[in-house]
């Protein structure tokens, strides 16, 4: 009988962990899809499918109907999601109803269509809640009914969802299944905008320069046309061109970045969770709150599409690799999304640096790095100058919130080196990048006293955002020198370094632009 209960809780525990070991697959699988590290994704992601994993299928089914990360193939795209929509996961059975009704690797069948987008809707899943609004809109599947329509876009724009909350706010607006109303228009459409709804930004600007549904506002018409501008939107760009002549702001360079740098593309990396990994390697804590600063800038200051920026937290040995290339190939994520001669690149980390244990080189520290082997799972800061300069871009922009003398304020990297600062050798910037670091290959990388940041995000962010160009660090131009950013630079972060923590730190800013 012990024998016997031995073997069943012997048959559990395997069992066990071997959901664990899905479930963790999955997760990694996920977060990689979710970073358009496609390679990754569909690498980790099909062996946990084959496990049965329905949240698997639903993925991967989208991977074959979009063709990320392999080649559009409706059909298998298909097969993943009914598996997927029959076990029921809500986004499976909305695409399978899509499917359906646009015959997208199966013959048209509006009805099973219908049915399936319905089911969706009924388990309460956002998006297929808005698109059976839509056919009811259209008469799509099913006979057209505005009141239907608006009933369904009501519920999920209640629950926050964003395109619901713009389609609603547009049957307010025409009257369309029900009584028109532009004051509930406008609450949707800042509902929408909120979240960073191009259209509905666009629209809440019209109607804060006309004052209908709200009080005539130019500088909130402008706030919302310079937003949608910023994501690539023409006509909010020419209305925002047309209102500043209008009310004679001679801020007219604020709208020519957004219509400029719709093929620029970004990399943000923020790694602080060390330590979940289970390795030897401090947390920097503020590197979240950091990356997440820097995407803001790009998107509001600098004009870049957030569908062009690539947003990294915690990247893995894999997939930073897999973002910039190796010593092998540098045809990585990046390397594809470039236009040629077109595109401006940033590419932003936040993290640890480390040097080689004999200070021969430096090395960015992925989340799952082990601090004993930093020259085997750190990636070489050589490679990533040699790999940068092989992409045909317009520009790149290479800022490193990071120092590499292997410490950190949260502690060191490389515990043997026992408080003792290694200076690495930095590889020279290629001519045609323009690197701006933290400090000095022998110093720390400071943060705030409460955490909250690192000391050269904040001032480098608030100087490029104009404090820099002001007096005593800037000629008030209205443009940010590189000069009057490294004036601005030793002014503040070098000066709160040395005045939190006694230690020197410098900013590096190595360019031929100027």
């Amino acid at each position: 009988m012990w024998a016997l209960a031995r073997i069943v809780l012997i048959s559990a525990a395997l069992a066990l962990g071997t959901a664990k070991t899905a479930w963790s697959d999955f997760e990694t699988g996920k977060k990689a899809y979710e970073a358009k590290d496609y390679a990754t994704a569909l690498r980790d992601l099909l062996p946990v499918a084959e496990q049965g994993d329905a949240r698997a299928h639903s993925i991967l089914g989208e991977m074959y109907e979009r063709g990320h990360g392999t080649i559009k193939d409706y059909k298998k795209a298909l097969t993943f999601h009914r598996f997927a929509a029959e076990r029921g996961i809500g986004k499976s059975q909305e695409m399978l109803g899509i499917m359906y009704l646009g015959g997208l690797g199966l013959a048209k069948e509006k009805v099973k269509g219908l049915e399936w987008v319905r089911r969706a809707a009924n388990q309460g899943y956002l998006s297929a809640q808005n698109t059976l609004a839509a056919l009811y809109s259209h008469g799509l599947g099913v006979a057209k009914d505005k009141k239907e329509a608006a009933r369904w876009y009501r519920k999920a724009a209640e629950q926050g969802f964003m395109d619901s909350q713009y389609n609603l706010a547009l049957m307010y607006i025409n009257g369309d299944g029900i009584d028109a109303n532009v004051f509930r228009a406008a609450k949707w459409y800042a509902k929408a905008a909120a979240q960073g709804h191009v259209h509905s930004q666009y629209n809440l600007g019209l109607l804060y320069e006309h004052g209908e549904g709200v009080e005539r506002n130019d500088d909130r018409a402008v706030e919302f046309f310079r937003s949608a501008a910023a994501q690539g939107s023409e006509p909010a760009a020419k209305r925002l061109q047309a209102l500043l002549a209008r009310i004679g702001s001679k801020d007219h360079k604020a709208i020519e970045e957004p219509i400029n740098r719709l093929d620029d593309v970004a990399v943000i990396i923020g790694n602080a969770n060390y330590q979940k990994f289970g390795k030897d390697i401090p947390n920097v804590v503020p590197a979240h709150a950091d990356a997440d600063a820097f995407k803001k800038w790009l998107v509001k200051d600098k004009g870049l599409r957030e569908g062009n920026i690539i947003f990294l937290k915690d990247a893995t040995s894999a997939q930073i690799e897999s973002m910039f290339g190796n010593e092998r190939s540098h045809k990585g994520q990046l390397f594809n999304w470039v236009k040629a001669n077109i595109s401006n690149i940033y590419v932003y980390y936040a993290g640890h640096g480390a040097p080689a244990s004999d200070g021969s080189s430096a090395y960015l520290v992925p989340a799952d790095a082990t601090a004993s082997s930093i020259e085997l799972t750190g990636y070489p800061l050589a490679t990533l100058y040699e790999n940068l300069k092989k992409i045909p871009a317009k520009s790149i922009t290479l800022v490193l919130e990071s120092c590499f003398s292997g410490a950190s304020q949260g502690g060191y990297v490389i515990s043997r080196t026992s408080g003792i600062l290694v200076t690495p050798k930095i590889p020279r910037a290629p001519r045609n990048i323009t690197v701006i670091s933290a400090g000095k290959a022998d110093q720390v990388a400071s943060w705030e006293q409460d955490d909250s940041h690192s000391l050269f995000t904040k001032y480098f962010l608030l100087g490029m955002e104009g404090a820099a160009d002001k007096a005593p660090h800037g000629n008030g131009d209205g443009k940010v020198a590189y000069g009057e950013l490294s004036k601005y630079l030793d002014g503040t972060m070098t000066y709160y370094a040395r005045r939190y923590y006694g230690r020197d730190q410098n900013a590096q800013i190595v360019t031929t632009l100027e």
